[in-house]
């Protein structure tokens, strides 16, 4: 669509057939397709959709007459909104005038009990005589009681005096001690600030020194690395050989060392074999065992040796372990572990058979027994009560909704166990799996024993975090007795499976002793076997540690050669001469600070002598400023003293004055409720009169509030009705004004059969159309040849006269193909040069043949109801150029009935 500055009425050509009116109107372009069977003799155009709307004046007439409605309405609702406003304050008035009579009605009625009470009330003449006569003798003590009492208030007020004196001069006392204080405190500080700053340089200038030590050491090896580098240069010729050389001897020797790993490998398998053998003839009654590393073995012995009590601090005598070897420990022996193919059956590790929980007591007891074998320690032994008193630790963990994963062990349900059952002594092993991925609640019995072995392995190798103290009490000869247990942590709790180890030392009914395994010699043949296989696996470990070694070397050598060429040592030698610059640079950074830190030590040795003698002045002005503040305070206290006595014989003073002025005042009251009787009957009376008063005149108020209630109601009705006459009024000139605004009309035109354009001004500007059923009166000629020329295209615009006996023509244009016309500025139009350019150019056009015409013409707005006909905006046909009917109005009007039988009259948006 194009844009203009004024309104536009567009107009599509299709094919159609229809006889139209005759006229000429110069129209400007915009799009219509036109299928390329339509270019020939037949061809018709239909154009569409134009919309004529009322006059200008017109409108404008009735925008301002909905303006000045608007603001008839707009009062009226003020004045609508005013009288409510009144209405409701009314209202309120009423309201409260009602309520202020109801309130007066009452107050009269209160108003004459209040009377009928006073009239109750009045004294005797005896009465009112009595209390005056014992008023003369009560106000004569109080007199001479307030004469004593004066007299002690000046006693009072001097020893008051006195002892706010002695207060100040106490204060200023203890002030210029204060004063004195924080002086020598400030000085004191100083001096220690100087000190502590003296020492500290020191520290920093010989720490200054040891880093210019350091990187003068660090110049000279940079130095020497490139004396070395340069000398490398001058001897790689001969490096390089050597390095070739001992390439080729690590290769061979990764070979040899290769052959004895598979050679010892097979021997470990042997024995594996043989091992496996002797348990398959043994089926379950062979025990499990754990071997121990030779290193582990001898930080244990240490634990034996030397803890054989309770009260023992395990990680002094273990010895010292790195994080790694405790590491390589713990892998070595969960590699011992081994699958049962026998055990392969569901267990619930909380809820065990009595069977299977003996059978997991003998296996874990079998483990700790092996391990303590092997250390010269006596077996421990599992008993029936052991076990039971394992299980019960368990359960009390469970009853106490015990958290192990937070608060390890539970300590006061351990004690209340070791109480229930026999006056056990004992310590606890808890074994907390984080990162078992097993439901422990269906596990096999295979599984529920790796955990077990897995969990003495940790307590044995792993247990550095604890001090040791896990691995202890397994292997201590005091631990007599055993027993093992296993629940699920509290609810909450990240772990999924906790296994307790109660290692026993004493307790009153160990009950009766389980038996264990056989030791036969098949037993005896199995320990040694297992313990060949350890020596042998360590054999295997070394010798791929060393072909890991040869494998590391081989990669150096090859390095090394890199490095050894003469390209790599100048690389070398380059690097190293910057390295030197810059270590030569923090090496100058270093000594300048040495001279900064030496600097700050002589400034502060300076201050520290004057800050000395200040400190020693303010320390004897504290002296001198406490010795004043001690005699102020004795000052201070017999002034206190003082003041205290005159006081309490002030207050016993004022005590029989307040005792005797009670008297009187009681006396007093006395007489004053005779008064208040009697002038509260006159009061009653009066108030009587004047509640009977104020309920006359609140009723008239009433009245009066309820009238003018009534006259504002009347007034708002009258508001609301002129409010919504003004409504309607400004609503039918609305809609008055949107109907001025809408009306469209539709047309056709065709093309007549035998007369198409062959030039280019016929092609680019104009389409014959059928005569007009209206016969022409004048000849409108519209001659207006141009020539513009934009981006290089040439766009004509051609001559276009109009005879009343000759077909009318209206403005078109054709979209050509590739080069075949050229475009016109800002309006996406183009001129072919003839039909035939035409017919080419539909098939380049687009994927459906089409070749697209624009027309587009101003729209002509219509003088509402005039005496005379306006003259027209645009070029007319017809018999009068000054007639109210243009070319696209009859056109539009032909066109509307056509195209609304079609369906085809659509509304165009204007922009």
């Amino acid at each position: 669509m194009l844009f203009m500055d004024k309104k536009k009425i567009i107009t599509t050509v299709a094919v159609g057939a229809a006889t139209l009116a005759a006229g000429v109107a110069s129209v400007h372009a915009d799009s219509v397709k036109v299928t390329k069977e339509q270019v020939g003799d037949e061809t018709k155009i239909t154009t569409t959709t134009t919309k004529t709307e009322a006059t200008q004046q017109q409108i404008d007439k009735t925008k301002q007459e909905v303006s000045s409605q608007q603001s008839v309405v707009n009062q009226d609702k003020a004045n609508m909104d005013n009288a409510q406003s009144k209405v409701n304050q009314d209202s309120q008035s009423t309201a409260k005038a009602q309520s202020t009579a109801d309130q007066k009605k009452a107050d009269v009625a209160d108003a004459q009990k209040a009377v009928d009470d006073a009239k109750k009330n009045q004294p005797s003449a005896s009465e009112i005589q009595n209390n005056q006569s014992a008023q003369k003798a009560a106000q004569s003590k109080v007199n001479a009681d307030k004469s004593a009492v004066s007299s002690q208030q000046s006693v009072v007020d001097q020893a008051k005096q006195n002892q706010s004196s002695a207060q100040n001069t106490y204060d200023q006392a203890q002030s210029k001690v204060n004063d004195a204080q924080a002086k020598n405190d400030s000085a004191q500080k100083k001096v220690a600030d100087d000190e502590n700053t003296i020492n500290k340089g020191q520290q920093t200038i010989k720490d200054d020194q040891d880093r210019i030590n350091n990187q003068q050491t660090v110049v000279n090896n940079d130095q020497q690395k490139i004396k070395d580098d340069q000398d490398k240069i001058a001897q790689s010729s001969a490096k390089l050989q050597d390095d070739q050389k001992k390439l080729a001897e690590d290769q061979k020797n990764l070979e040899n060392d290769q052959q004895t790993l598979t050679n010892d490998q097979n021997v470990a398998n042997d024995t594996k074999k043989k091992l496996d053998d002797i348990k398959s003839q043994m089926g379950n009654d062979v025990a499990p065992t754990m071997t121990i590393d030779s290193t582990l073995l001898s930080h244990l012995k240490n634990l034996v040796n030397a803890n054989d009590s309770l009260n023992q601090t395990p990680s002094q005598t273990f010895g010292n372990v790195s994080i790694a070897e405790e590491e390589g420990w713990l892998k070595g022996l969960e590699n011992q572990w081994v699958d049962n193919p026998n055990d392969n059956y569901e267990v619930n590790a909380y809820d065990l058979s009595p069977q299977q929980f003996e059978e997991i007591n003998e296996y874990a007891t079998a483990i700790v027994n092996s391990i303590r074998a092997q250390l010269g320690v006596a077996p421990v032994q599992l008993t029936t009560n052991s076990m039971k008193f394992a299980e019960d630790v368990a359960k009390q963990y469970i009853a106490d909704n015990w958290n192990a994963a937070v608060h390890h062990h539970d300590s006061d349900g351990i004690k209340e166990v070791q109480a229930e059952d026999g006056n056990v002594s004992s310590l606890e092993d808890l074994y907390q799996s984080w990162s078992s991925s097993e439901v422990m609640s269906s596990v096999t019995m295979n599984q529920l024993k790796h955990q077990v072995f897995d969990g003495i392995a940790g307590w044995i190798s792993d247990d550095l975090d604890s001090g040791w103290g896990h691995a202890n009490v397994l292997v201590i000869p005091a631990t007599k007795y055993i027993g093992f247990s296993f629940n699920k942590d509290a609810e909450g709790s990240e772990l999924p499976f906790v296994m307790h180890a109660e290692a026993i030392f004493s307790m009153d009914n160990p009950g009766n002793k389980i038996s264990m395994p056989n030791t036969s010699a098949l037993q005896q043949q199995v320990t040694q076997l297992r313990s060949q296989l350890t020596q042998q696996q360590n054999k295997v470990n070394a010798d791929q540690a060393k072909v890991n070694t040869d494998k590391q070397d081989i990669t150096n050598d090859q390095n090394q050669i890199k490095q050894d060429t003469p390209t790599a040592l100048e690389n070398q030698l380059q690097s190293d001469q910057l390295l030197l610059k810059n270590d030569q640079n923090i090496l100058k950074m270093y000594q300048d600070g040495l001279q900064h830190d030496k600097q700050a030590i002589a400034d502060a040795q300076k201050s520290l002598a004057q800050d000395k003698s200040v400190a020693e002045e303010a320390e004897n002005s504290l002296t001198a400023a406490k010795k004043d503040a001690v005699t102020a305070k004795s000052n201070l206290d017999n002034a206190n003293t003082a003041l205290t006595n005159a006081q309490n014989k002030l207050n016993d003073l004022n005590k029989q004055l307040a005792k005797d002025e009670a008297e009187l005042t009681n006396l007093q009251n006395q007489a004053a409720e005779y008064q208040k009787n009697q002038s509260a009957l006159k009061d009653a009376e009066a108030k009587l009169a004047q509640a009977e008063t104020d309920y006359t005149n609140a009723i008239k108020a009433l009245n009066d509030a309820q009238k003018q209630e009534n006259n504002d109601r009347d007034a708002l009705a009258k508001a609301q009705k002129e409010y919504s006459d003004a409504l309607n009024k400004l609503n039918q000139l609305e809609t008055e004004l949107k109907n001025e605004e809408k009306t469209t009309t539709t047309t056709k035109v065709e093309w007549i059969k035998n007369q198409h354009p062959s030039s280019t001004a016929d092609m680019g500007n104009t389409v014959p159309l059928h005569p007009s059923t209206k016969p022409s009166s004048t000849t409108n000629t519209n001659k207006n040849t141009t020539v513009t020329t934009n981006n290089n295209q040439t766009v004509k615009s051609s001559a276009v006269e109009n005879k009343k006996s000759e077909p009318a023509y209206v403005s078109t244009t054709v979209t050509p193909a590739k080069n075949a016309a050229a475009k016109e500025n800002n309006a996406n139009v183009v001129y072919a040069d003839n039909v035939e350019a035409v017919k080419s150019a539909e098939k380049t056009v687009n994927n459906n043949d089409m070749i697209t015409f624009t027309t587009e013409a101003p729209v002509v707005k219509e003088a509402a109801i005039e005496p005379a006909a306006k003259k027209n905006a645009m070029p007319q046909t017809g018999e009068n150029a000054n007639t109210k009917s243009t070319l696209w109005g009859e056109i539009s009007l032909a066109a509307a009935g056509i195209l609304s039988a079609l369906g085809l009259a659509d509304r165009k948006r204007r922009n």
